[in-house]
């Protein structure tokens, strides 16, 4: 096999007007060079991987340059690497996304380059996901989005197609919202525990591509403890692996473990959720708006759309309704609580007298703390005639998971 002619350009320096220095081509491609560069660093100033349209004899060719500081730029010849294939472009787009990035050393080794290939070959169309999704990424933040967004999605899924009916359904389509908020909310301000970062020695092979998309899994979604569920998404899961991929996340986002139970972890979602608007948020300043109303009138408390709230250390909370034996007789009757427990057994009729109603704990929450003093309350049953009142619901639901 005929060996490559050597390059007698291969240690000419050539210090262009610009100030930069171009090494290892003949003068006039160093001035194509530094033209190229003009344009490319303006734009991208922290690049140091760039490739660079040439003139050649037979017809312009596509070289690799590399600088490690901005300044000095030398050819590279790929074949100096051995007789691994380096796709130039790939390490170039990878290029995009890695250099100026300190976790990444800028140095021209051959981990560095095959780093930035697989970066590429993650936003390139010939990727798996492209080929998957029709259109590949166009940055491995998207790349991370792509894997993460039918996880959550299907975990949105079994949210609200859990609820027990229609009512509660569009409730929890609201709620998700507050959860999928505090998600992208975790996602930028959280900062991943022990991000790996790729070896920067010449090991290669499939452990440093899965170690290198380990690293941007975690770096873009720093709460999830098992990247490779990344990896799987697309692959051929059963339908029960899916739900505990999906499941698994969001007890990721809670900081729980991945076996805990689903309404659990929502419902510690949702209470991380505080202090993040709800779904807009004029629905939320209207509730506050009709309790509040309510309260001024002597109510506290009050049953909205068959959802009970009680006034309660200075604040609204949700409560758990109790079944009667007589009928139930909200606003004629009162509530007199010796405790603070979380059911509302409310004012009943009972042989043709009102019974008053009382507070308790559910099944298995123990005894409720007595109060100094028993509390009279008056109720209120107040019907609403608004054909939307699914954000009652969703209020009702991020309440009772607060607690």
């Amino acid at each position: 096999m005929k060996q490559p002619s050597p390059n007698v350009h291969a240690d000419k320096l050539h210090v262009m007007p610009s100030g930069r220095a171009v090494i290892g081509v003949s003068h006039s491609w160093a001035k194509e060079v530094d033209r190229a560069l003009n344009s490319i660093l303006d734009a991208s100033p922290d690049l140091r991987h760039v490739a660079i349209q040439v003139p050649k004899a037979e017809g312009d060719v596509r070289r690799l340059f590399h600088s490690a500081d901005g300044l000095t730029w030398r050819q590279v010849h790929l074949r100096e690497f051995g007789a691994r294939r380096f796709d130039i472009a790939a390490i170039v787009r990878g290029a995009k996304e890695l250099d100026g990035d300190p976790a990444f050393y800028g140095s021209l080794t051959e981990a560095n380059l095959r780093l930035r290939q697989i970066a590429g070959d993650m936003v390139a169309p010939r990727d798996l996901l492209g080929r998957v999704l029709a259109t590949a990424p166009g940055s491995l933040a998207g790349w991370v989005d792509a894997r993460l967004r039918p996880i959550l999605d299907h975990a949105g899924v079994l949210y609200v197609e859990g609820a027990t009916n229609e009512k509660a359904r569009n409730g929890r389509r609201l709620a998700l919202v507050t959860i999928e908020r505090l998600i992208r909310h975790l996602r930028c301000a959280l900062q991943p525990d022990d991000v790996f970062l790729p070896p920067q020695d010449d090991q290669f092979g499939s452990m440093l591509e899965n170690a290198f998309k380990t690293f941007v899994i975690r770096r873009h979604v720093p709460f999830i403890t098992n990247a490779h569920d990344m990896f799987v998404i697309f692959g051929k899961v059963t339908a029960g692996r899916r739900k505990e991929l999906a499941k698994g996340v969001w007890a990721d986002a809670a900081r729980m473990p991945r076996d805990a139970r689903f309404d659990t972890v929502y419902g510690a979602l949702l209470r991380q959720a505080e202090g993040h608007p709800i779904y807009g948020d004029d629905d939320y300043r209207r509730l506050e708006a009709l309790l509040a109303a309510d309260l001024e009138a002597g109510y506290r408390v009050v049953r909205l759309d068959g959802h009970l709230f009680i006034r309660s250390d200075n604040r609204w909370r949700p409560a758990r309704l109790a079944p009667v034996s007589g009928e139930a007789s909200w606003e004629r009757g009162v509530i007199v609580s010796r405790n603070f427990g979380r059911v509302i057994v409310p004012p009943f009729i009972r042989d043709g007298e009102i019974v008053p109603g009382y507070t308790r704990n559910g099944p298995g929450e123990g005894l409720s703390e007595p109060r100094s003093e028993p509390v009279t309350m008056r109720c209120l049953d107040r019907p609403l005639h608004d054909a939307n009142l699914h954000w009652i619901h969703a209020y009702h639901a991020w309440e009772t998971a607060r607690g």
